[in-house]
């Protein structure tokens, strides 16, 4: 059976599709007679209103987009729960994106998001560049940016401070004991992103304390468990004097663990590992993974915050908001 529509109750009704929508969104300035006619309408119809229709009167249809890098990855789910938590809260509905780290992927998400009836998106996937994200962000399509700045209108953002959490990695592996030191980052494709800071600051915390991480020492790949356990492979088949790995990521990490492992490299008595993000799968691997810690949650709430701050005045500039990360020290340092 065909789904009625709005332009058909508004037929049946004899009144505008405006009119219909100031029914459905019980707005004032519909006659009585008139509400009647249109509501009759409905109920033959069977009609069911979507957020478009809403939208007709409203401009607002309660619903934004979320689009993650990648949601196998257990640092997105934590951080989109929040998302939904408090969008649930407000009246909002979420259409939710994943990208797999692809650009093409991910401007298609964008752009998809941006042809329907959504009042903004939050995007935590960082191929694309800056000039694509501005002639996206208009008044009634924000954007919110997470771990990226958002240096243009209609645009905020919630960062983590990576440079800091990566000099947090360096003093930590450092006060046990290490002194060659190997970084395994992602392979990445766009420009300066977050992952730059992190190499930034624990090349800084190194510096600081007189040591230094040597350019072959620094493994690119794929930000994956996969990745991490042949970029690890790799670098300490090249270097077996390293006794402190710092990762991207707690995945990546994971990745590097079970390289050790299958090379019969003690840790953390020969290797020391340390990852970043606090997943809570760091509690269970053997041994229990070492990391900077980021409030996933707490990133999340931020986002729709600065979403509805946008949503509220599109037209402000909005300070980012950032996020401290810290040491959860376990087994594998």
């Amino acid at each position: 059976m065909k789904r009625a529509n709005i332009r058909e109750v508004a037929e049946r009704a004899g009144v505008s599709r405006q009119t219909v929508s100031r029914v459905i969104n019980e707005l004032p300035g519909v006659r009585p007679g008139t509400q009647d006619r249109v509501q009759k309408a409905i109920d033959e119809l069977g009609y069911i209103a979507t957020n478009t229709a809403k939208a007709l009167v409203s401009q607002k249809t309660a619903t934004f987009g979320l689009v993650l890098a990648d949601i196998s990855n257990p640092f997105f789910p934590g951080f989109a729960r929040a998302v939904f938590d408090q969008a649930n809260s407000n009246g909002y509905n979420v259409l939710l994106c994943n990208t797999d780290n692809d650009l093409a992927l991910e401007k298609k998400a964008i752009l998809s998001l941006a042809k329907q009836p959504v009042d903004g998106i939050i995007i935590f996937s960082n191929r694309s560049d800056g000039d694509f994200l501005k002639s996206v962000a208009k008044p009634y399509l924000p954007l919110v940016l997470i771990n990226r700045p958002a240096n243009f209108q209609y645009a905020a953002s919630v960062q983590s401070k990576n440079k800091v959490g990566g000099e947090l990695a360096a003093k930590h592996l450092i006060e046990k004991g290490c002194t060659n030191f190997g970084y395994i980052g992602r392979l990445d494709p766009s420009r300066e992103t977050q992952k730059v800071r992190r190499l930034m600051g624990f090349k800084k915390g190194l510096e600081a304390k007189g040591y230094s991480l040597k350019e072959s020492d620094i493994e690119l790949t794929e930000p994956n468990d996969i990745g991490g356990y042949a970029a690890a492979t790799r670098l300490l088949r090249r270097n077996r004097k390293i006794d402190g790995i710092f990762c991207y990521n707690d995945i990546i990490a994971v990745g590097v663990l079970r390289a050790c492992k299958d090379s019969g490299i003690r840790m953390p008595s020969k290797v020391k590992v340390i990852g970043y993000d606090g997943i809570r799968l760091g509690e269970y691997v053997d041994p229990k993974l070492t990391t900077v810690s980021i409030d996933q949650y707490g990133l999340g709430v931020c986002a729709f915050k600065q979403l509805q701050k946008l949503l509220e005045n599109p037209d402000k500039k909005y300070r980012p908001l950032w996020i401290q990360p810290e040491v959860l020290e376990r087994d594998s340092t």
